[in-house]
């Protein structure tokens, strides 16, 4: 039986490591709204996720984050003009 070869979030454009980059944050989706158990303050977090994990939405293609990023700016700047 062959395994199946999954790519590493580690590996993905939408994943920014922590230090050491064994963790990181997922930025494929806004931030989530958490509240605080102890304070029920809420705050806006990104998923942190092991290196090694893996996910259907997984993307190398430097081009559509070249596209996002154009797109990005100049959604910035048509709200600074």
């Amino acid at each position: 039986m062959t395994s199946l070869v999954r790519p590493h979030c580690s590996q993905c454009i939408y994943w920014v490591p922590d230090n050491p980059a064994t963790t990181g944050h997922c930025h494929r989706y806004p931030p989530a709204v958490y509240a605080s158990t102890g304070t029920g303050m809420g705050s806006q977090k990104f998923p942190t996720v092991d290196h090694h994990a893996w996910c259907g939405e997984w993307s190398d293609d430097k081009a559509r984050l070249d596209e996002l990023t154009r797109r990005s700016m100049a959604a910035a700047a048509s709200r600074r003009s």
